[in-house]
């Protein structure tokens, strides 16, 4: 059972409005490009724009997953299927940037890299205490999941002992 969803469903909205906001700007470049008569500084920074754009949207925004977590596992969903990783896995989980992209460093590559990015709220600036605590709940969760594999081993071979 999935106790909490750490990045909703809602951070499809924040990846369409990203991208709005970058079509509108290069819209408004190419707009200038026809109105302008010095064409080759504006060509410039159509250029300069479109390769912030593969930088800041695609390999930023177009990362963002959905993670739920439990008291065990951590739950994301990648293309269509869901992946299930053990907190034994999970390095570290750092603040990406202001807007509220964390990143989660895994120890190996399962696939699909060894970072994934979520976006825990689309209003973090606003509900920082409510989203920063419920990454420290996590953190928390991994941290006591790294010492917590030897007591279970411990539980099992004490329950098949019959003690």
């Amino acid at each position: 059972m999935r106790s909490r969803i750490l990045s909703s469903k809602k951070v499809r909205y924040y990846i369409v409005f990203n991208f709005l906001i970058w079509i509108v700007l290069l819209g408004a470049m190419i707009f200038a490009v026809f109105e302008s008569e010095n064409k080759g500084f504006v060509l410039f920074n159509i250029a300069y724009y479109s390769f912030f754009f593969y930088k800041i949207f695609w390999l930023r925004t177009a990362k963002l997953k959905n993670i739920e977590y439990d008291d065990h596992f951590l739950y994301l969903v990648e293309q269509g299927q869901e992946i299930q990783l053990p907190y034994t896995e999970v390095r570290d989980i750092e603040l990406k940037s202001l807007t509220g992209v964390h990143v989660i460093q895994l120890y190996r590559d399962f696939g699909f890299g060894k970072e994934i990015y979520f976006k825990s709220s689309l209003w973090y600036p606003f509900n920082f205490k409510r989203i920063d605590q419920e990454v420290y709940n996590l953190r928390r969760k991994i941290e006591f999941s790294k010492y917590m594999p030897e007591e279970e081993e411990h539980d099992l071979a004490l329950a098949s002992s019959g003690v």
